[in-house]
Parts: structure tokens; C-alpha cells; sequence
């Protein structure tokens, strides 16, 4: 008698990051993002069972790729199917200057389905948060700004949503966008939470 097994594939679970700025913003984006990549790129050394967990892509608003960790991170990996494995989008983090990521809301290609974290820098961040807030809706969201914003508080949030989505049976990290817990982190910095 033989006996059938049901293998079930695992799906990794996938944090999409956009950068989005306009023209001469673009260094002072991409100073919250890199600490962020060199984050992902040193876990996934020192953990390589992290590729078939997870994957974070980060990409400019135009669609042009800047990180890709199945490709920056794929430290000795030969197999060819392993890009091809699938993958579910399970937070999405739009980062840039209030004006820009207003002026490009509807044309970012975010999944209305995951949650969302937007993050805006710059000058006028502030101002704008109502208005950037309520463009993205229907997604469980969190929208930030404020003076007191940093490389290092996004880099501690993104770090904290990507282990909540590492150790989620489901990958899933809604509630934890809207929780209490992270707004304590974010303590002194304007945000709005739907």
C-alpha cells in the first residue's frame, strides 16, 4: 500500500517598499531606506532560511527596482525556480515627500488589500498628513510625519512590522499597524491610523 503526502508550499511573504520623491529629494528618501536594506541584506547572511520565508523589494514610484532581497540577498543560491516560488504581499510602505506621494497616490500600483504604512519627509509633511491619509484608503493604514521623523524611527517601525510578519502564522501585520503598541513608538511624530 502506498501512501500519497500532501505537501504543502510555503508562500513567503513579501514587504513592498516605494520610494517616492521628486527631483532633488531623492538623497534625502533614500537616507531613510538604505539603513533599511543594509538591515535586510545583514539578517539574511546571517540567516539565509530568511529568503524562503521573505522577501522585501524596494522600488522607485517610476518602477524601476533599487533592492530586490531574493536578488541582493541570495547568498549562495543556485536553484532557478527559487524567484518563481510564490509570494503573498503582506505590508506595503510608501516613503517620500508629502507633495509627491499626493500628486502620485493613485498611480503607486500599492495592493488595496495589505496593509500600509506611508511615511513622509520633508518639508510641508505635516500639512499634508490629512490629505496623503485619506488618498489610500480602502487599505489598513498608518500615515506619518512630522519634524521629529528619522531614518532611525523608520528603520526601528519597518524593523518591528518585519519580524511582526516573520513570526505571524499568516504573515499578516494589520493589527499591528493600528495598534497602541506602535503608536507609543512613535511618541512626538504626527500620525493617522485607519
Amino acid at each position: 500500500m502506498s501512501a500519497q503526502l500532501e505537501i504543502e508550499k510555503i508562500v513567503r511573504s513579501h514587504v513592498d517598499i516605494r520610494v517616492v520623491g521628486g527631483d532633488g529629494e531623492s538623497s534625502e528618501v533614500f537616507g531613510y531606506v538604505v539603513p533599511l536594506t543594509n538591515w535586510i541584506s545583514d539578517e539574511c547572511a546571517r540567516r539565509p532560511i530568511l529568503s524562503d520565508q521573505f522577501a522585501l523589494s524596494v522600488s522607485r514610484d517610476e518602477g524601476a527596482a533599487y533592492f530586490d532581497s531574493l536578488v541582493d540577498c541570495a547568498h549562495g543560491t543556485t536553484d532557478p525556480g527559487f524567484r518563481e516560488r510564490p509570494a503573498a504581499t503582506v505590508l506595503s510602505v510608501v516613503v517620500g515627500s508629502a507633495d509627491v506621494v499626493l500628486a502620485r497616490a493613485g498611480k503607486l500600483g500599492i495592493n488595496t488589500g495589505t496593509p500600509l504604512l506611508v511615511w513622509l519627509v520633508g518639508e510641508g509633511a505635516m500639512g499634508s498628513l490629512p490629505a496623503v491619509h485619506y488618498q489610500f484608503a480602502p487599505n489598513v493604514r498608518r500615515t506619518v510625519a512630522g519634524e521629529s521623523t528619522s531614518p532611525e524611527l523608520f528603520l526601528k517601525v519597518v524593523q518591528g512590522l518585519v519580524r511582526v510578519v516573520l513570526e505571524s502564522r499568516d504573515g499578516s501585520c494589520g493589527d499591528v499597524i493600528e495598534s497602541a503598541a506602535l503608536s507609543a513608538v512613535m511618541r512626538g511624530v504626527g500620525y493617522a491610523v485607519s
